[in-house]
């Protein structure tokens, strides 16, 4: 795997964003992979989207194009409002 690949950046930004949002969203099944050419990506139930790499530099570049992986691909769920 590339040294260019921030893994940790990425594996914590997709632990925060599924926790953010899983009530809004059934982020489940989501998990990040890295291929030998030092690409990223995020996969799902069905889908693979790879990560653009002038976003893996900036953090709240890289949250905001996984949040938009996650709008795209999950689908929503009802949040449960506690009384």
């Amino acid at each position: 795997m590339s040294q260019n690949v921030p893994t940790p950046q990425i594996y914590g930004t997709l632990l925060e964003l599924t926790r953010e949002l899983k009530d809004f969203a059934d982020t489940s099944g989501l998990k990040a992979a890295f291929d030998v050419e030092g690409n990223a990506y995020i996969e799902g139930n069905g889908f693979v989207e790879q990560l653009k790499k002038e976003n893996l530099v900036r953090n709240h570049e890289l949250k905001a194009e996984i949040r938009g992986i996650i709008a795209k691909h999950c689908p929503r769920v009802q949040p449960s409002y506690k009384q």
